[in-house]
């Protein structure tokens, strides 16, 4: 398994620790969900502008960020931008051959505080679309108290059997039948967000979940079509409504190896009161080819 990062904080872009400026436009009609799914605990919402020179910023204390949005179109139509961390210049991703969730930028910098400022050179002919940071706070910040954050698939919190391996260097998976994996956290809601691999098996199948020793709850992991390639950025399951405090998530593999494996890239964790209801996902359609961001 892979060493383990740090818990890492998400915020949403209508957090009002970003400040805005320039003209930006709050989009809620979701259309960044057809080319991604972060996960249904973050807002479906963006901040969209077409005027070249807006920009944000962010303060926090912390380490690794990243910034992520959504890009439409192909890359003839795609926005160009720039971002920097304390003044000095972050790697930047330029945008991909066609729609994606995409990470803008990401930086490793010493532990403390830092300034973050993006700023949107050309918009494009489709605009610019700020979807989230996650970033990885600095000891002593409140990290359960935040309003969302993320637990990678290699944080210690997480107990795996014996028969899970990685995958892609950035997933775990099994494929080994009643394979278990459990997690303990504080919050109120969580997804599980993983992955569907070309690679492997694309035979439907499903597991369950239970929290918090409760009774077991079936879902489905759906399998990519014969033609499709990686499908990224995909919400197994979301639970909500939980009591604010510590529980334990435990889930168990139905499959087997000639079914589609169960993936874990990351769990989105609510640390505050959320409304919705505890239900499996069932609306990832897997034949829509704007859907999540594909790789061979």
């Amino acid at each position: 398994m892979a060493q383990p990062m740090p818990t890492q904080i998400v915020v949403a872009d209508q957090d009002s620790q970003l400040q805005y400026s320039g003209t930006w436009l709050l989009d809620t009609s979701k259309p960044q969900n057809q080319i991604g799914i972060p996960g249904s605990l973050i807002p479906a919402s963006a901040h969209k502008t077409s005027q070249p020179g807006s920009s944000f910023t962010f303060s926090f204390r912390g380490s690794t960020l990243g910034v992520v949005g959504s890009v439409f179109g192909n890359s003839s139509q795609a926005p160009v931008w720039g971002c920097s961390l304390d003044g000095a210049s972050m790697t930047v991703h330029g945008a991909p051959a066609g729609p994606a969730s995409w990470t803008f930028c990401d930086a490793t910098v010493p532990n403390g505080p830092h300034h973050l400022m993006v700023i949107v050179n050309d918009p494009g002919s489709v605009g610019f679309w700020f979807d989230y940071i996650v970033y990885s706070p600095s000891v002593g910040v409140d990290v359960q108290g935040s309003h969302m954050y993320r637990i990678d698939r290699s944080d210690p919190s997480i107990v795996y059997s014996s028969d899970w391996n990685t995958l892609g260097g950035f997933a775990n998976a099994t494929t080994s039948s009643h394979s278990t994996l459990s997690v303990n956290f504080f919050g109120t809601a969580i997804d599980w967000m993983g992955y569907a691999p070309v690679e492997l098996s694309h035979t439907p199948t499903v597991a369950s979940y239970s929290i918090d020793g409760g009774f077991p709850v079936n879902f489905s992991i759906d399998g990519l079509p014969s033609d499709q390639t990686s499908i990224y950025d995909q919400e197994l399951f979301s639970i909500r409504d939980l009591k604010p405090g510590n529980h334990t998530l435990k889930v168990t593999y139905l499959g087997d190896q000639s079914t589609a494996a169960l993936t874990l890239n990351y769990f989105n964790v609510l640390g505050s009161d959320v409304g919705g209801n505890s239900t499996p996902r069932s609306d990832v359609d897997f034949n829509r080819d704007s859907f999540g961001y594909s790789a061979s």
